[in-house]
């Protein structure tokens, strides 16, 4: 849906600037297959500020690499599975700044192997994709686009080439430079 582009488009641009928000909303793209769900996603990762497009992940996973990068998690079904608790409930909070997760981790300190405490912040922007919906938790920390498949061949055939277009390096490059401008 056409009117969903201006939607998408902010938030993309948000993402360069999510540490100056308290929270920042998840978008969650719900579609059949075939539907454009993981182009969408290519697109937004492409696009956002250190975007990063993944398939599947753990707790552990997220908490680590959540700082200082966009994610986005494609084929994001059953987030009430069995063994998937501990990944729902670090995504029911990462929308929101302060949150951290502590691990313990053995360490060298002055020549001794220790147990010390790791800190992680996970509050980063996040977009995720899936064909089944959403558990309501979850769902009330997302912007949900519904997708319809198209029938127009010169739009699903179309080449994903997003990493080597001309049209989206110039896009990064401007993305970047707004990026640099809100450092200052």
């Amino acid at each position: 849906d056409e009117r969903c582009y201006s939607l998408i488009t902010l938030w993309v641009i948000g993402t360069y600037f999510h540490k100056h928000f308290s929270s920042y909303p998840y978008l969650f793209l719900n579609a059949m297959r075939g539907s454009g769900k993981t182009r969408t996603l290519k697109i937004i990762a492409n696009l956002s500020y250190n975007g990063r497009l993944v398939g599947s992940m753990t707790e552990a996973v997220l908490f680590r690499t959540a700082s200082d990068r966009s994610l986005c998690i494609d084929e994001f079904e059953k987030s009430n599975a069995k063994g998937r608790e501990n990944l729902r409930l670090l995504l029911n909070s990462a929308y929101k700044k302060g949150l951290t997760i502590e691990r313990i981790a053995k360490r060298k300190v002055e020549g001794e192997e220790r147990q010390v405490i790791e800190e992680f912040e996970v509050f980063c922007p996040i977009a995720l994709a899936n064909i089944q919906g959403i558990e309501n938790v979850l769902g009330d920390r997302c912007i949900p686009i519904i997708l319809e498949k198209s029938g127009k061949a010169q739009i699903t055939k179309l080449i994903e080439d997003f990493e080597d277009n001309l049209n989206f390096e110039i896009a990064r490059g401007s993305l970047k430079s707004l990026d640099r401008k809100s450092v200052v």
